[in-house]
């Protein structure tokens, strides 16, 4: 059976991340675009007509995620998805957010809601770790965004991941 210790240290971090968090705590670190309203945030992050200047970020994230090298019967792939099969980070993520402050601002669905998009963007950070000799600069500005407790939620410049950057839900600092 695949454990979590199987993978390099650097894609076990996303792994204990999703388990354990901290993900969307309060935060002043976000240095990006940054929208205070949850709930616009995840309409940005759901609207594939999203009006310009901002992208819809699924789309970016697809365009980034193409270039992960990923053959169906590399064995690094099949571990991956051995790991994700026995784990069920979604999960986890879920029950995290239905105990942490974010769930006094959303109901159950928005939670799912954001636990799957959050759960989609951080295995798409650990498979571009582990399938790439010096991962993918996309998913480590979006691993790092997660990190500073932020959500990505649209894209703001080109049409692609390289000319641009992220827009970011982040938490109000209260002083």
């Amino acid at each position: 059976m695949i454990s979590e210790n199987d993978f390099p240290i650097n894609v076990q971090e996303i792994f204990q991340l999703m388990k354990d968090g901290p993900l969307l705590q309060t935060t002043d670190r976000i240095s990006e675009e940054r929208i205070l309203d949850i709930h616009k945030a995840m309409y940005m992050q759901q609207d594939e007509d999203i009006k310009k200047p901002y992208r819809f970020i699924i789309d970016i994230t697809e365009d980034a995620s193409g270039e992960i090298e990923s053959p169906p019967f590399d064995e690094k792939r099949k571990k991956l998805i051995e790991l994700i099969g026995n784990i069920n980070y979604f999960d986890h993520l879920r029950e995290y957010f239905s105990k942490h402050a974010i769930s006094k601002i959303l109901d159950p669905q928005e939670i799912t809601d954001i636990s799957e998009a959050i759960y989609e963007d951080l295995i798409l950070c650990a498979k571009a770790r582990l399938m790439m000799p010096n991962s993918h600069p996309y998913f480590e500005k979006m691993l790092d965004v997660y990190i500073r407790q932020g959500f990505p939620c649209a894209w703001i410049g080109g049409k692609n991941w390289k000319k641009g950057d992220f827009v970011v839900y982040s938490r109000e600092v209260l002083v």
